[in-house]
């Protein structure tokens, strides 16, 4: 049975997301200012904000960031997760069977906010500042730029490397095979390419 709906209720649509052979999907905003998901032409609950509708790579799961009272959550196949100060950048895992994404929320001591991820409904540890959560090609694998104590780390599978001066998060690399993670870091102000914890000679300047 399909539950059709009259998109005359509807005074916008605010997210043409995709359309699979089997999966059509989009944010739409309702006449009372309220949001909802629609897919496959069935309504979501209402909230006062959705953003982030994401799929994952095989189209049987997708999850989306909600906003109700000024905070924020992740709804997954209908599940909601707990409610945070902020949500995005929501990642499935290549084999989809992850899913990860980036959260903050105020603090009550002086520093304010703590940045961490949360990967299938469990925290990372938190940080003053937290980047580029990036999965391995085969999706075993993830690895994300932290920032800790002034200094930056990469944590690889809840591993943490040594400390650097800074870290370039746009260039945390996996290798085609998913064995080894490679990026730009930067120490006793020169530049170095570290893979798999092992740093080469420091350089002026590093491209990729």
């Amino acid at each position: 049975t399909v539950l059709k709906h009259n998109v005359n209720q509807y005074c916008a649509t605010l997210g043409y997301i995709g359309v699979a052979s089997t999966v059509i999907a989009y944010i739409a905003k309702k006449m009372n200012d309220e949001h909802i998901i629609v897919k496959d032409w069935i309504e979501s609950s209402e909230y006062t904000g959705i953003t982030d509708l994401t799929y994952s790579p095989d189209w049987k799961s997708f999850a989306y960031v909600a906003w109700d009272n000024q905070k924020a959550f992740v709804v997954k196949d209908v599940i909601a997760f707990p409610k945070h100060s902020n949500v995005w950048k929501l990642t499935y895992s290549p084999d989809w069977t992850n899913l990860v994404y980036s959260v903050y929320d105020y603090g009550t001591d002086n520093d304010g906010v703590a940045y961490f991820f949360i990967k299938d409904g469990v925290e990372s540890l938190k940080y003053k500042n937290a980047w580029s959560p990036t999965y391995s090609p085969d999706g075993r694998s993830l690895a994300y730029v932290a920032k800790v104590d002034g200094k930056f780390i990469v944590v690889k599978d809840d591993v943490i490397s040594q400390k650097y001066d800074d870290i370039n998060y746009q260039t945390l690399t996996y290798s085609p095979d998913g064995r080894s993670l490679a990026y730009v870091a930067k120490a006793d102000g020169k530049f170095i390419v570290v893979k798999d914890g092992v740093s080469s000679q420091k350089y002026d300047f590093v491209s990729n």
